[in-house]
C-alpha cells in the first residue's frame, strides 16, 4: 500500500527516527542509513531511535529491532512502549549474512502483544499464539524500494493478517519504522 494511503483516519499511527548510535564503528543519524559490511562479519553497536506512538493509551504497543536475513527469528530485541514520544537504544550483536546482497536492520513498532506479531504483520486477534511468517506480508518481505521509502518517512504500512484462521482477512496499520540498509559484500 502506498505510504500516502496508509492513514486509516483512526488516529493510530506513529513514526520512528534514528537519532544516533554506531554500527561497526560507523556513526548513525537519520533514516537514510547505508553501510557496507563483509559477508559473515560480526555486526556490533547501538541503534538509538526516537519513536512517536500516537495509538490509544489502552493499546499495547510493542517495538523492537530485527534483522531481515533471520526470517522467523528476525526479532533481536523487543520492548513495550508508552504512548507519546520517547527515545530508546538497542544493542546490536549479530552476524552479517553469508550471502552478498542488500539486507536491513530495522526498528519497527505496532499495536500488538509481541514483536513477532509486529514483524510478521499478524494481528494479535488472528494469531492467538500462532504467528504466521512467510505469507507475503512480513515486514521484511516488502521490496527494498518500499523499505527505503518507509524508512525515509519513518512509517511502514504493510498489509496485516487479521480476522481468524477460520475467517482470515487483511487490514493495514501504519507503524513506526526506521532501517539501516546493509550492503553485504
Amino acid at each position: 500500500m502506498p505510504l500516502d494511503q496508509c492513514d486509516l483516519g483512526d488516529g493510530v499511527s506513529g513514526t520512528a527516527m534514528i537519532i544516533g548510535g554506531t554500527l561497526n564503528g560507523a556513526g548513525l543519524s537519520g533514516n537514510s542509513q547505508s553501510l557496507q559490511v563483509t559477508a559473515g562479519a560480526p555486526l556490533q553497536g547501538t541503534i538509538s531511535v526516537h519513536i512517536i506512538n500516537n495509538g490509544p493509551v489502552s493499546a499495547v504497543f510493542e517495538y523492537g529491532v530485527g534483522a531481515s536475513w533471520l526470517g522467523s527469528n528476525a526479532v533481536i530485541a523487543c520492548q513495550t512502549g508508552p504512548t507519546g514520544g520517547f527515545d530508546d537504544s538497542f544493542q546490536i550483536n549479530v552476524t552479517a549474512p553469508q550471502t552478498p546482497g542488500t539486507y536491513y536492520l530495522a526498528v519497527v513498532g505496532g499495536w500488538e502483544f509481541t514483536c513477532d506479531e509486529v514483524f510478521s504483520s499478524t494481528n494479535w486477534a488472528y494469531s492467538n499464539g500462532m504467528v504466521v511468517w512467510g505469507n507475503g506480508d512480513d515486514v521484511f518481505e516488502a521490496c527494498s524500494s518500499y523499505i527505503d521509502s518507509a524508512s525515509q518517512v519513518g512509517e511502514f504500512c504493510q498489509p496485516k493478517l487479521t480476522g481468524s484462521p477460520a475467517m482470515p482477512g487483511t487490514g493495514h496499520s501504519p507503524g513506526p519504522f526506521a532501517a539501516v540498509k546493509l550492503i553485504v559484500q
